[in-house]
């Protein structure tokens, strides 16, 4: 699969500024360290797993795809998702559709979980 430059992920990385960035191939599991202006570039398959909300504290983050694959996001099993106005299931997964440059911003803004920020559809669904 194509990939892109990584000064183009450089320059997406202002996006969220002083955003600190983890690079991976593979399936990650994120910590409550982690959470705030968080940026995940993942340059093969794979996918990352959220940690537990514990209230509306505004973490924030950013999962960027460099390879075209497809990427899955996994909240804790008590969060949910809200992609476009509908509140999935708590512990459903959204996932990429395997185009090249996806990304999605999420920003914990309740106790339930994660809102999906305008502009990840349709190029990431409910899994």
């Amino acid at each position: 699969m194509a990939k892109i430059s990584w000064d183009k992920v450089k320059r997406l990385r202002e996006e969220l500024n002083s955003a600190q960035i983890v690079e991976s191939d593979t399936t990650i599991t994120l910590t409550t360290k982690q959470m705030f202006n968080q940026y995940v570039n993942m340059t093969a398959a794979g996918g990352v797993s959220l940690p537990g909300v514990t209230g509306a504290n505004g973490w924030n983050i950013i999962v960027y795809t460099t390879s075209g694959a497809t990427i899955y996001v996994d909240p804790d099993a008590n969060d949910k998702f809200v992609l476009d106005g509908t509140a999935l299931s708590d512990g459903e997964r959204i996932k990429s559709r395997g185009s090249l440059e996806n990304k999605v911003k999420l920003l914990n803004d309740s106790a339930d979980g994660w809102t999906v920020w305008s502009g990840a559809t349709p190029l990431w669904i409910a899994d």
